[in-house]
């Protein structure tokens, strides 16, 4: 009796390329409007404006793209200095265009292979369902990137507004393996691509488009016995964009040379300076300008209007004088201007 060992050689082949650089998709977000600023967005589809180039890939004869071996990312975590903030998103698949292609046939695969000229779109996970003929012994793959769904935009803003975030920059990266199975010389090889895609948001909480005042700015003046006169005018300050937390108001020093806010006539010795209020709209302090003396400032010391809504504000300014005497005055016409500022508070 004797025992015959028979040796059986098993040959594993498998061969990994990376990408040069990860990928990006950059995204804006201002208050509660969000736009991809870097990224191809297509039939519900959404992926990186630019293709990644794989380098030194091993020739080929045949090639089976696939998708990510991992599809089942259901979020990612955008990170930034203000904190972090879970958003949704979904990975579709891949796209790759191909060096050449005489022909397809459709074999196993766990994703779905979609050709259109030298362009293949691989949905889902794993490699696909078409092997492709290539034209000579040579690399099959010239560019490819990652497929998600489209995201949702309000989700995305709903869940920065919910983690009141500062402004900032915010990111996240998703690493892939997208796997596909080339032919030489009649043996059928695995190789992976190793793909990072960067996702970045440039968020501003708050946004102010655009602010509409309503007014003459006429003051008629109401006379007193025996000597003195008085008047007032108003403004309706109007602000949109998206501001939750309300509007800044903050007032600029005089345009001209004098320290105060004065109205003047032609004789330039002749002035009245007046006082500036808001008689509505605004919280805690409300006076502007009080006898000529400004009481804000455009960094440090300024006004809030309150939003009457996370996307409008107003508020009315009241403008006037009290008791000058007419003895100091010319029958004459007296101007003056003066200039506020607006940003929406963070």
């Amino acid at each position: 009796m004797y025992i015959r060992y028979l040796w059986v050689p098993l040959v594993l082949l498998c061969s990994v390329s990376a990408s040069l650089q990860a990928a990006e998709m950059i995204a804006q977000v201002v208050g509660n409007r969000f736009t991809w600023v870097s990224a191809n967005t297509t039939s519900g589809y959404l992926s990186p404006s630019l293709w990644d180039i794989p380098f030194n890939l091993p020739v080929a004869d045949k090639v089976i793209p696939g998708g990510p071996m991992d599809t089942s990312v259901s979020s990612i975590n955008l990170i930034g200095t203000g904190g972090s903030v879970s958003v949704p998103i979904s990975i579709y698949g891949a796209e790759y265009r191909l060096s050449s292609l005489e022909g397809f046939k459709p074999v196993s695969g766990t994703s779905s292979t979609q050709i259109k000229g030298n362009s293949v779109t691989v949905s889902g996970s794993g490699v696909g369902n078409l092997e492709v003929d290539l034209s000579s012994l040579e690399s099959p793959i010239t560019h490819y990137r990652p497929v998600f769904r489209s995201i949702d935009k309000n989700a995305w803003v709903g869940a920065f507004m919910a983690a009141k975030l500062p402004k900032g920059r915010y990111q996240a990266h998703i690493n892939m393996n997208m796997p596909y199975d080339y032919y030489r010389s009649g043996v059928r090889i695995r190789n992976t691509l190793l793909f990072t895609t960067n996702i970045i948001v440039d968020y501003t909480p708050a946004v102010l488009n655009t602010i509409e005042v309503e007014g003459d700015g006429l003051i008629t003046p109401m006379y007193h016995y025996p000597n003195t006169v008085s008047g007032k005018t108003e403004y309706v300050v109007n602000a949109k964009g998206y501001f939750p937390n309300g509007v800044l108001m903050g007032l600029k020093l005089p345009l001209s040379d004098s320290p105060f806010y004065e109205m003047v006539g032609k004789n330039p010795n002749e002035v009245i300076k007046y006082d500036v209020s808001c008689v509505s709209g605004c919280s805690g302090k409300n006076q502007i300008i009080v006898n000529g003396q400004g009481k804000l400032n455009t960094t440090d010391n300024r006004m809030k209007i309150d939003a009457t809504s996370p996307t409008t504000a107003q508020a009315i300014l009241q403008v006037g004088f009290n008791n000058k005497q007419m003895s100091e005055l010319s029958n004459d016409t007296y101007r003056d201007s003066f200039v506020l500022i607006f940003e929406a508070a963070l």
